[in-house]
C-alpha cells in the first residue's frame, strides 16, 4: 500500500471585502475532521510574490506526501488571478518544472483549462505532472466546492493503492502524436461534471 496522501491548497481572495469569509478552506477541514483524515497545508494568497513563494515551498521534501495540489482563485482562459494580476500556466510550470512526477494538479478555478491544448501539454511535460484537471467554463463557486470536496476525497483515497492515472478515464486526442512530443489524452471525468483532465503519462502508457 502506498503512503497516505494529502492536499496541498493555495487560494485567493475572492472578492473585495475584508469581511468576507468566502473560502475552500471549510472543505478541507471536514475533510480533515471525517473519518477519511485526510491532512492539508492551506495557504492564502494575496499577492503573486505570495502564490510563487508557496508554489516553491511546494517542491520542499517535507511535503512529498502532499500529492494533490489543489489551486483555488479566480480564473480566465491559460492563467489565474492573484489579487490584480494574472500568472499563466507556463509561469506556473516555471517553478514546478520537474517536480510534480506522481502528483494531481488541480484548478479551482474559472474557464482556466479554457486553452490551447499544446499549453496543457506544455504544463504536463515541463512538471511531470500525472494528471492535470479543472475547468473549461465558468462555474458557480458553491456547486464547484461541493464537487471539489468530494473529488478530492475520492482522489487522496484512491491514490493511497491507485496510481492516480487509473483514477481518471482518458480519451485518447484524435490528433496525430509525435513520439518525441506525445499530445496528452483528455476527458470529461466521470461522475465530475464540468471537470476535465489531461495526462500525458496515459497516452504513453497506451502506446507501450
Amino acid at each position: 500500500m502506498k503512503k497516505p496522501q494529502y492536499i496541498y491548497c493555495l487560494e485567493g481572495n475572492w472578492n473585495t471585502n475584508p469581511r468576507s469569509r468566502q473560502s475552500v478552506r471549510p472543505i478541507l477541514e471536514l475533510l480533515h475532521h471525517s473519518y477519511y483524515r485526510i491532512k492539508y497545508v492551506y495557504r492564502r494568497c494575496n499577492t503573486k510574490a505570495e502564490f510563487f513563494e508557496y508554489i516553491r515551498q511546494y517542491t520542499f521534501r517535507r511535503y512529498d506526501n502532499y500529492t494533490v495540489l489543489y489551486i483555488a482563485f479566480h480564473g480566465r482562459p491559460n492563467k489565474i488571478v492573484v489579487g490584480r494580476e494574472e500568472v499563466a500556466l507556463s509561469e506556473i510550470a516555471d517553478v514546478l518544472e520537474g517536480y510534480l512526477s506522481g502528483r494531481v494538479v488541480h484548478f479551482g478555478s474559472c474557464s482556466t483549462l479554457r486553452t490551447k491544448r499544446s499549453n496543457i501539454d506544455d504544463f504536463l511535460r515541463r512538471t511531470k505532472a500525472d494528471v492535470l484537471s479543472g475547468y473549461r467554463q465558468n462555474v458557480d463557486f458553491v456547486e464547484a466546492s461541493a464537487l471539489e470536496m468530494t473529488l478530492l476525497k475520492k482522489l487522496c483515497s484512491c491514490l493511497r493503492i491507485l496510481n492516480p492515472l487509473n483514477f481518471f478515464i482518458f480519451q485518447e486526442d484524435q490528433r496525430r502524436s509525435n513520439n518525441s512530443c506525445p499530445k496528452s489524452s483528455g476527458a470529461n471525468t466521470t461522475g465530475f461534471p464540468n471537470i476535465y483532465a489531461y495526462s500525458i503519462k496515459a497516452t504513453l502508457g497506451r502506446n507501450k
